[in-house]
């Protein structure tokens, strides 16, 4: 896979989009694999602004409970993610997942949880435009 990735913005590129699937792309050869094109709805990617607004809420919650960013970041990751086991000999270990893999709606999910774990705790925290302000 060549890994091309398009993002349809106006007509020009959609047609050239298009233009490419039905005219570029050779038909594969007898026994080799038929290409194949995804089209879905775009969601934009996390944004650094988004990451480091998440890291700020795990560290303001860790200093009212008596945590490490790192120890809050993994909770809030797992209760909003899930855990998924890894295999390592006869042992399964289970790890949070990459938050790096989720877009920009997703991360907005896991902001959200920090939030709910320090209402939970009762702790109020601040608003991620107090933290912009700083």
């Amino acid at each position: 896979m060549n890994g091309k990735r398009y993002i349809l913005t106006s007509p020009t590129i959609k047609a050239n989009c298009l233009q490419y699937i039905n005219e570029d792309i050779p038909l594969p050869e007898k026994g080799k694999r038929p290409y194949e094109v995804i089209v879905r709805k775009h969601v934009e990617s996390i944004t650094e602004q988004q990451r480091a607004g998440f890291h700020w809420l795990c560290k303001c919650l860790g200093d009212e409970l008596g945590y490490t960013l790192q120890e809050i970041k993994e909770m809030a990751k797992k209760e909003c993610m899930g855990c998924v086991g890894i295999k390592i000999g006869e042992r399964v270990i289970e790890v949070t997942d990459s938050s790096e893999k989720l877009n920009k709606i997703e991360y907005s999910d896991l902001i959200e949880c920090v939030y709910r774990l320090g209402a939970e705790a009762g702790v109020v925290l601040p608003t991620l435009d107090r933290w912009r302000a700083v």
